[in-house]
């Protein structure tokens, strides 16, 4: 993989990790719900739209080539994320 493409890649996924953490705070009431059978839902129909997002844009990019350190890139993103987007979560 070319470097340009690397670098698109990790923008993306970054760009990724970020909306991510915007609509987990967003969705956060939903995804811990009370009723065990509601949660399990809303969890996995979280889950599944956004990975294959996430597969299908980057199929897009870089002919889905995933690299550990997509991996490490997403969580990062998605925890620096979770610290900015908290006070969504506060206020809904």
């Amino acid at each position: 993989m070319s470097l340009d493409l690397q670098i698109y890649s990790i923008l993306w996924t970054i760009i990724f990790g970020l909306v991510y953490s915007i609509f987990f705070n967003l969705f956060y009431r939903f995804l811990v719900y009370k009723k065990l059978m509601f949660k399990i839902i809303y969890n996995f129909l979280f889950m599944i739209f956004f990975v294959f997002m996430y597969i299908i844009c980057l199929t897009k990019l870089n002919n889905g080539i995933i690299h550990i350190y997509f991996l490490f890139i997403f969580l990062f993103s998605f925890y620096f994320g979770n610290k900015i987007f908290y006070k969504m979560r506060c206020k809904l």
